[in-house]
């Protein structure tokens, strides 16, 4: 922390604020662009500050770009193509259908199952019938793989650390940002889903998996069970 201890706007779950409107594009809204049709509308469930909201309408998609936070959303200001949406995740209905869901980031290993499950509900129900929800999932051996980690993204050296817990199913991931004399650090408690949970999950839903979109099985596609 700073001399002054000004780090900025924080959400409810501990992000920085600050933090997220600094780090660099990390080419995600390209990949995404890749794998979906051109022009193809999209729900961004968990904007953030926006770094794959302003790839992608750059790239010629309408996005609706949804968090509950409004200081993540300042970030966002007026990107022709881009909408915000401030509302939980969980418990939104905007009566309208996509081409493209987007939950990206640790949404689908939040540690609260229920919130899981609404998560996916919500995708599923501003999903058009042709639509596909692309998901960011960590498999479960990346939850036993190493520790600690450091190194440097932009103008950040970040340092990260996995502490399992005695279930095994819950992990804290701990990321520490620094920039000079400032220091961020956000807790985070994420869970670990296995093939089969992750499918039932899926379907309780009304969605059934897709395919992996990359070698390392970073991110997945789905698509609705009915039409």
């Amino acid at each position: 922390m700073d001399s002054t201890g000004n780090l900025g706007p924080v959400t409810s779950e501990g992000y920085w604020v600050e933090v997220y409107a600094n780090l660099p594009d990390d080419g995600d809204g390209e990949l995404i662009h890749g794998w979906i049709p051109e022009g193809a509308s999209v729900l961004e469930l968990g904007c953030g500050t926006g770094r794959v909201t302003w790839s992608l309408a750059a790239l010629g998609h309408p996005v609706t770009a949804v968090d509950h936070s409004a200081d993540m959303l300042t970030h966002l200001g007026t990107e022709p193509g881009v909408r915000t949406v401030c509302a939980e995740i969980e418990d939104m209905h905007l009566g309208e259908t996509y081409d493209v869901v987007l939950m990206g980031s640790y949404l689908v290993h939040v540690a609260d199952e229920t919130a899981r499950a609404r998560m996916l509900d919500v995708s599923r129900e501003h999903l058009a019938p042709n639509g596909k929800v692309l998901v960011e999932w960590w498999p479960p051996d990346w939850f036993v793989q190493t520790r600690n980690q450091e190194g440097v993204h932009g103008d950040f050296h970040l340092t990260q650390s996995k502490t399992p817990h005695d279930d095994g199913r819950l992990l804290t991931l701990a990321v520490t940002f620094r920039r000079g004399e400032r220091t961020w650090r956000h807790d985070q408690v994420v869970r670990r889903i296995d093939l089969d949970e992750l499918e039932t999950s899926l379907k309780a839903a009304d969605l059934a998996f897709g395919e992996w979109l990359m070698p390392n099985q970073r991110w997945f596609s789905a698509t609705p069970l009915s039409r």
